[in-house]
């Protein structure tokens, strides 16, 4: 590809991918790798689709992403106001499971608020469609939609503070008892952070242990 000309970034370069792909497959690879690679490609476009592995490492990194863009389309092409109920197998084998509702997101709508009505028959399922009947009984399904990703665990402040840096605190519907609980953690946590700022900058004396 630079032998033609092509930088990176620019248009011509990405004109020149499938040729550059092509004359690799063509010239680099054996007839037994190319064997092996339409296999894989049969396989993965075949019902079963990539391996459990590949999967759970898609939804890992795409779902919200791909379901949003989904609800985001059926509204804009069809004026049709959607959530959903997900499962899947994580990178352990454990199952997952979530709703989506991206609704408050879309055209000023709202959230559909009465969804974890159906979480214990949507987590029997699960439990069926895994034949794992144990997970029927774990905890609510969260909604992964208000979920935020950038919040790791043992960082409850993350979970209250916005983009800008702000202490905020958005929808808590969706999110499970115990995420609620790290979020409240979180929120004294940044308040009491910021009163130890400014008596640091002021020079007052610190009467407050710090006990978060």
């Amino acid at each position: 590809m630079q032998n033609e000309g092509a930088t990176q970034g620019d248009n011509k370069h990405i004109d020149l991918y499938q040729q550059a792909l092509t004359t690799f497959i063509r010239d680099n690879l054996t007839d037994e790798q190319l064997a092996a690679a339409r296999d894989i490609a049969e396989k993965w476009n075949g019902p079963e689709g990539p391996s459990a592995e590949v999967q759970a490492r898609n939804v890992k990194k795409y779902v919200l992403k791909f379901m949003k863009n989904f609800a985001e389309e059926m509204w804009r092409y069809c004026g049709m106001r959607m959530v959903s109920l997900t499962g899947w197998k994580d990178e352990d084998g454990a199952i997952q499971a979530c709703c989506m509702d991206f609704n408050s997101d879309i055209a000023s709508g709202s959230a559909f608020n009465d969804i974890h009505t159906l979480d214990a028959t949507w987590r029997d399922y699960l439990g069926t469609a895994y034949e794992n009947p144990d997970f029927a009984s774990g905890e609510d399904v969260p909604n992964m939609a208000v979920h935020r990703p950038r919040a790791k665990k043992g960082a409850p402040v993350e979970l209250v503070t916005n983009e800008d840096g702000e202490i905020w605190i958005g929808d808590l519907i969706g999110h499970s008892r115990n995420t609620i609980l790290q979020m409240v953690r979180g929120y004294l946590t940044a308040h009491y952070r910021e009163f130890v700022n400014i008596m640091r900058f002021s020079g007052l004396p610190r009467f407050i242990r710090a006990g978060m």
